[in-house]
């Protein structure tokens, strides 16, 4: 195996063609009950992504979580989001995320750092702060991290990037979207006040 990435919380490697996800240890947990965190947090995730493939939503595809808890997927050629920016991949982003949404799944980090570009598709990865979700607020928070990893990252492209991401998720999500841009107002408001206290 050939270890290609290391984060706070995972390591990816690669072998075969094939991408393995493993969680980092944390030293100052209690051995048994890190391995059973880590172990049932890959699982959580590994089904997260199953379902996401299954339902043809672009991420990669999942082989196979090994005893260990270390995940097994489909190798992406192709390039993160963030590393060639472009606005014009927003409508599908806009997409994929109300897709996601729809099946009652929050990502947790949807920013373009975890989106690759691949044939002309963009798809989605790394869920391990995904969680099931349908509530208005939760969905809200992705649209938020979105904006807010756009205006950080991707600064002389982010509003026209914003405006088309937003006018496409709102159409995709019809009714839905009033009680979604509501929170996403509410926390936007929230982050000017303790920015400026």
């Amino acid at each position: 195996m050939i270890r290609i990435a290391t984060g706070a919380e995972a390591e990816l490697y690669k072998e075969d063609g094939v991408i393995i996800k493993d969680r980092v240890k944390k030293r100052y947990r209690i051995r048994e009950l890190d391995e059973a965190l880590r172990i049932s947090r890959n699982a959580r995730e590994f089904a997260i992504m199953k379902r996401c493939h299954e339902s043809g939503i672009d991420t990669p595809r999942p082989i196979k979580l090994d005893i260990k808890g270390r995940i097994y997927m489909e190798n992406i050629a192709g390039y993160p989001l963030s590393s060639k920016f472009s606005s014009k991949n927003m409508g599908k982003v806009a997409d994929m995320l109300w897709r996601l949404h729809s099946l009652g799944i929050v990502h947790g980090d949807p920013t373009t750092a975890n989106m690759l570009v691949s044939r002309g598709r963009v798809f989605l990865i790394d869920f391990g702060l995904s969680f099931y979700s349908k509530r208005a607020e939760d969905r809200a928070s992705d649209l938020f991290l979105l904006k807010k990893a756009l205006a950080s990252k991707h600064p002389e492209q982010a509003k026209i990037a914003y405006k088309k991401f937003i006018s496409r998720y709102k159409k995709n999500s019809g009714k839905e979207f009033k009680p979604i841009l509501s929170h996403l107002r509410d926390m936007e408001t929230r982050r000017r006040y303790y920015e400026s206290y």
